[in-house]
């Protein structure tokens, strides 16, 4: 395969979609019906409900685990339930005390672990990614003040939209503690979803602006990125395996594109309350894709950088391996499995999120300048490595 800029990213995904698999479908929360609805990934057309289960009631955010299976969160019992990841099932309530009160958004960790807004009770709470049972209250009440989203970074730290107080807070990804908050203020009014887009910046959907905020690594405000369409109180979005941004319209009971780069809306993607849809609520496309690293385009010595891998398992623990030389290089624990590396070093750089997608910043030393690396990203679990990038430092 090509290299493909990450700028460019767009074109690699289109390539990923239209391959022999078709393209993944989009799971949507119907919050009002309480059930998650299932659409054609490439025409948006209903494909009847994907996950639902007297439990579920006014359902919000869904994501997919390390163990492939769907992850939605129950508003109303105050508890996290999961879905067969394939069929839709109801497997079982997967997680419920430690204080959990109206739970929204909801995102694995770097270390396996489950965290959960606790909105009523302004706390980010953990739980056991295996058991689901509860570990703590990683980001306690008072700077936070109702919680709706969270995602973690491409430097591993948790960021979360603090709905009450109108900013986005940023923890420490290890320990929890407050960092500071990232974006405050005007025109940031009631932030909602959280994503970081394959750029690198951070994308904010903002329920009174009615519009898709979007800010750099530091926190500037870069714009408006979306906000056409006829949003009515937004809630959350996905990149597509297109590169296209997803925005669920909640009133509109709809689902909007944008371009991926430029923020122009290109369609309406899932019609107002197509498949029964009321209240579209958190959504993402269903993982389908190999994985594959993106070509981070011109890098600088002394510069930060980022590196995107998509099409990995939602969840998944992922490796980045890098080398000067080619290989082959086997690795003991995934026999017959071949790396295209050497000699490898390999560095954790975190988990998929529910998208199947990670991203890391880094800093390049200054004394590489000049230097060849090759490049690949690896998910231990399952044995399956990415299409290799080769990096020369300018």
């Amino acid at each position: 395969m090509s290299l493909i800029a990450a700028s460019n990213l767009s074109a690699l995904l289109v390539a990923l979609a239209t391959g022999s698999s078709g393209t993944p479908d989009l799971l949507v929360v119907s919050r009002f019906t309480s059930e998650v609805l299932r659409f054609d990934g490439t025409s948006g057309a209903p494909l009847g409900t994907f996950a639902a289960d007297p439990n579920l009631v006014n359902p919000v955010g869904i994501t997919f685990g390390p163990d492939g299976n769907l992850y939605v969160s129950s508003f109303v019992t105050n508890t996290v339930l999961r879905f067969d990841g394939t069929s839709g099932a109801f497997d079982r309530v997967f997680a419920s005390g430690g204080g959990l009160r109206n739970p929204m958004s909801l995102a694995f960790g770097n270390d396996g672990n489950l965290y959960v807004c606790s909105a009523s009770t302004s706390q980010v709470l953990r739980y056991d990614g295996t058991s689901g049972a509860f570990i703590d209250v990683f980001a306690p009440a008072g700077p936070l003040a109702t919680p709706i989203g969270l995602t973690f970074g491409p430097d591993g730290d948790l960021y979360v939209g603090s709905f009450a107080n109108h900013r986005v807070l940023r923890y420490d990804g290890t320990t929890g503690s407050l960092v500071g908050a990232l974006a405050i203020g005007a025109p940031l009014q009631s932030p909602q979803d959280l994503e970081f887009g394959p750029d690198g910046n951070l994308y904010v959907v903002d329920s009174m602006t009615q519009a898709v905020l979007r800010y750099d690594s530091t926190g500037h405000f870069l714009g408006i990125f979306a906000n056409a369409g006829g949003l009515q109180t937004p809630i959350a979005m996905t990149w597509g395996w297109d590169g296209n941004l997803y925005v669920a319209n909640q009133m509109a009971h709809s689902v909007l594109e944008y371009d991926g780069t430029s923020g122009a809306l290109l369609q309406t993607f899932v019609a107002p309350s197509s498949g029964g849809m009321n209240g579209a609520s958190y959504l993402l496309f269903m993982p389908t894709r190999p994985l594959q690293l993106c070509d981070p385009g011109t890098v600088t010595a002394g510069q930060s950088t980022t590196l995107t891998v998509v099409g990995a398992r939602p969840g998944a623990r992922l490796r980045l391996l890098s080398g000067a030389q080619p290989g082959p290089v086997s690795l003991p624990t995934c026999v017959p499995l071949a790396l295209d590396v050497s000699p490898p070093i390999v560095r954790a750089i975190g988990i998929a999120d529910g998208g199947g997608l990670r991203s890391i910043r880094r800093t390049v030393p200054a004394r590489v300048r000049g230097a060849t690396v090759r490049v690949q990203a690896l998910d231990v679990a399952r044995c399956e490595v990415s299409n290799v990038v080769t990096i020369t430092i300018q």
